[in-house]
């Protein structure tokens, strides 16, 4: 992608983790496999070019793509598939209407033609890391025709004089190597068959002028026709391995009309599906996916933010307001209640002054208590939308236009509240968070600091049971939803937010955004963090209940902490609803077992038995 990048004057740059992309500053950010959320401000576009059998069973990496900001997909099934999914949460957001596929680089056929020596031999590179594939099919040629097999060392022990070694997938060593062969053989797992998805090695195979031998792949049969060669790959190793050795006789015995065949097929790439023509459909695609994401508002109603001050060093409070000075939603109004001096603070707003519409300071008491400045500020509301912001915490800077949008769609007239995803991000040096991709053979440590905290459907039953999925800076509330009642202050030391949660709950269900624009700042070496306080959270329990009783939240007997014993009877039955749920469908046993396995070779058995925890847990 980056030589493409390269031929159409853009700067691409490869990422790991999410600090990679903040440094790198871009305009937007494609994502090329689910298992990463979206973790920055930037707009993000997830592709989605694997079969839904890889993901749909799994829980995390379905969240994952709802985290995304647009959507590129490589076909019309895939394109239907998203539609419902995100139709089935609520979330709107782009889905091109272009094919994205995973393609190649436009090439020349003047000065690719094929070397003159005496005879093709035949190409295959493989990964392989869903197990054996094909396996038998290599060892019925083994011997029989001249190949150059490439791939994992490890994978292909027994190909012995045919393995070429591994190739870098660098957008030219692969091309390089189908072409010195001169002839490609492309062959698809049963998914990507099922749900006519190409790989990439179809693309690199055509454009680099060999004869392709594929197989039956609906894409290939339609798109190129007679200029491959085919074989059945649905049968037995012995007529797959006689149908390939047959081509390639075919082709070293009529080498000039084998050729004519392969110029044809480069030309329908080159027409039609050569890497940068794709690329050069993405700037107007953007621009539709920023004014989705809130980046280029129409909506101007008021809004106030709070924000409580006394706790935390000027220079957080520095850039929690700076946050919200590069919102794009322009009509913001400050509420900072000061419940404890700052040295410099009223020097800081006054750099601000000209941007939010109103500045105005509230004093609080020093007593302890959390909820007392979020009240007062919530009583001092006068906009159309209230919200919150704690001062160690920032906001994306379409936060708040996104959740104005959401409030003002016709779904959400009557939700007092609406809210985004969170991002959680550790602050601290030497902490990092850890995801199943991010275990590899080499044993490394990728550096990520930040990971997708909350993206949630509202569920009422949840919130509860204490099960909060809202972070605390993460919401925007009707002022017209704060009645009388719900502005009296609960006294409350920890837990406030969650308090006006369940009270505005009373006036009906919540609407969630599906945009994680809140970043939640972790300090795991400091532990300053409230939630590192479990003491408190025991004295304010019983008060929080009697509190919310006198509200008129319905509260069960059900929601004390569960014994060990209970605990551990309640992880043994989702491991054995999740094991039967990903067993159930006979369609979905092949690839969940794959995936499976791979897993437990990546990741190890703890992994394995969390996924299957998780996926118990969430269907």
């Amino acid at each position: 992608m980056k030589l493409a990048g390269d031929r159409l004057g853009w700067s691409i740059v490869e990422v790991v983790s999410s600090d990679d992309i903040i440094a790198a500053a871009p305009d937007f950010v494609i994502v090329t496999h689910e298992f990463s959320p979206k973790l920055t401000q930037y707009p993000t576009l997830g592709v989605i070019w694997s079969p839904t059998a890889f993901f749909s069973p799994d829980p995390d990496r379905i969240r994952n793509i709802l985290s995304y900001d647009g959507y590129l997909v490589a076909n019309a099934s895939l394109r239907d598939y998203l539609a419902d999914l995100l139709l089935a949460h609520g979330k709107d957001a782009p889905i091109s209407r272009f094919d994205f596929l995973p393609s190649a680089l436009s090439t020349a056929s003047e000065s690719d033609q094929p070397s003159t020596r005496g005879s093709r031999s035949l190409f295959y590179a493989g990964v392989h890391w869903d197990g054996h594939r094909h396996g038998d099919l290599f060892a019925a040629l083994k011997g029989r025709i001249p190949m150059r097999i490439h791939g994992d060392p490890q994978r292909w022990q027994h190909a012995d004089e045919a393995f070429a070694g591994p190739l870098p997938f660098d957008g030219k060593s692969v091309v390089d190597a189908i072409r010195y062969c001169g002839i490609a053989l492309t062959l698809h797992g049963s998914a990507h068959r099922a749900e006519n998805i190409p790989s990439m090695r179809l693309f690199e195979a055509v454009s680099a002028g060999a004869i392709v031998i594929s197989d039956r792949l609906g894409f290939a049969e339609k798109e190129f026709g007679d200029a491959l060669l085919y074989v059945d790959a649905d049968q037995s190793a012995e007529i797959v391995s006689q149908q390939v050795i047959n081509h390639v006789c075919w082709i070293n015995a009529n080498p000039e009309v084998a050729q004519t065949m392969a110029d044809r097929g480069r030309a329908i790439f080159n027409r039609n599906f050569a890497l940068e023509n794709i690329l050069i459909r993405l700037p107007p695609f953007v621009n539709e996916v920023r004014r989705s994401m809130g980046l280029c508002p129409e909506l101007d109603d008021s809004v106030d933010i709070i924000i409580r001050i006394g706790s935390r060093p000027l220079s957080m409070v520095q850039r929690a307001v700076g946050s919200l000075a590069a919102q794009t939603h322009r009509n913001i109004s400050l509420l900072i209640v000061v419940f404890r001096p700052i040295d410099g603070l009223a020097d800081l707003l006054a750099r601000y002054k000209g941007r939010f519409k109103s500045i105005k300071i509230l004093d609080a008491p020093d007593d302890g208590v959390r909820s007392t400045p979020l009240w007062i500020g919530l009583n001092a509301a006068s906009a159309v939308f209230v919200g919150n912001l704690d001062d160690d915490d920032v906001l994306h800077p379409n936060h708040v236009a996104s959740l104005v949008q959401t409030l003002r769609q016709p779904k959400a007239k009557a939700a007092p509240l609406a809210y985004a995803g969170t991002i959680q991000v550790q602050e601290d040096d030497g902490h990092w968070f850890d995801q199943i991709n991010f275990r590899g053979d080499r044993g490394q440590i990728v550096e990520e600091r930040r990971r997708l905290r909350f993206l949630e459907a509202f569920d009422s039953r949840k919130m509860l049971r204490f099960e909060n999925f809202i972070q605390s800076n993460a919401w925007l509330a009707r002022r017209s939803a704060l009645t009388s009642e719900t502005l009296q202050d609960p006294q409350l030391i920890v837990a406030e937010d969650v308090y006006l949660y369940l009270t505005l709950m009373l006036k009906g269900p919540f609407v969630a955004s599906w945009q994680p624009t809140a970043e939640w700042n972790w300090r795991s070496t400091a532990r300053d963090n409230v939630m590192f306080s479990p003491e408190l959270w025991g004295k304010v329990w019983e008060h929080l209940h009697r509190k919310l009783a006198a509200a008129g939240v319905p509260l069960s007997s059900d929601i004390e902490p569960q014994s060990p014993a209970n605990e551990t009877s309640k992880h043994v039955k989702a491991i054995l609803r999740g094991s039967w749920k990903l067993l159930a469908q006979p369609e979905m046993l092949l690839p969940r077992l794959r995936f499976g396995f791979g897993l437990l070779r990546h990741a190890g058995p703890r992994e394995l038995v969390y996924y299957i925890l998780r996926f118990g847990r969430r269907h």
